[in-house]
């Protein structure tokens, strides 16, 4: 989708991004669709929702433009409104799965991934969705252990960027931060530069208080403090790390 300036397939993206939005003068629902993407994608979320809202006036029964809708909102976390607009469609998208796997309720969470990976047991998508789910369940050494290595196939799925941040999630539930901000990092670089987003993750993807010490990552092990179920403060051991913890004070830089 959206890629940084510094990134080396820049100018052709960027060159096929500006001809699909200038399509909007012989196609105007594709433009504004792709528009929504893009502005989904840098966390531009109520410009985002007005354009996908533009698309869907034009061709109201285009099931990709609605679903969309559902993707952009649990891509940024609104885990919720996701679940409400996707419970308006049928048959429901896979966001609707995803949503719930990132926000609703785990139990529920938990029997749906279940069925749908009953029948797709070769789903990587559905794996990773296993890995987020079993760090929101507090079982954080099993969902490491279920974020198997990215294949050169998955790395050059353009879709990929989606990917690096589950696993920024999964690493901030099990409260390691050094390992989150470099799965940011990693999603900065392939597609997907939402700051906004960035900044909330320790707390947008907390819906429950974290299980105690023992059963976090073992790894480095930054923990985040949840207070009143939603909101993170992570305590850093040096000051360099509280400066930079979870991008609240400055914005991930590019690896040189």
């Amino acid at each position: 989708m959206f890629v940084p300036k510094s990134s080396p397939t820049d100018k052709k993206r960027v060159v096929a991004k500006c001809i699909s939005i200038a399509a909007q003068r012989l196609n105007p629902n594709v433009g504004h669709f792709e528009i929504g993407t893009l502005l989904f994608h840098v966390g531009m979320i109520d410009q985002a929702l007005r354009a996908l809202q533009r698309a869907i006036e034009i061709d109201p029964t285009n099931a990709a433009y609605h679903s969309e809708v559902v993707n952009g909102l649990m891509f940024n976390t609104r885990y919720q409104d996701a679940i409400a607009a996707a419970e308006k469609l049928s048959p429901r998208p896979r966001g609707w799965l995803m949503a719930n796997v990132g926000g609703g309720d785990v139990a529920e969470a938990r029997r749906h991934l279940t069925e749908e990976r009953a029948r797709n047991p070769r789903d990587d998508l559905l794996s990773g969705l296993n890995a987020q789910l079993l760090a929101r369940e507090g079982k954080f050494r099993e969902a490491e252990a279920a974020l198997t290595t990215p294949t050169e196939a998955q790395q050059r799925n353009r879709n990929y960027h989606h990917g690096t941040y589950l696993r920024a999630c999964v690493y901030a539930l099990g409260g390691n931060a050094d390992r989150s901000v470099e799965w940011m990092r990693e999603t900065v670089e392939n597609g997907m530069p939402n700051y906004p987003l960035f900044r909330v993750t320790p707390a947008s993807i907390r819906s429950a208080t974290l299980p105690s010490s023992r059963n976090s990552f073992p790894s480095s092990g930054r923990r985040g403090k949840v207070t009143n179920g939603h909101s993170a403060d992570l305590r850093a051991s040096s000051e360099k790390e509280r400066q930079c913890a979870w991008l609240t004070e400055r914005p991930l830089r590019r690896r040189s």
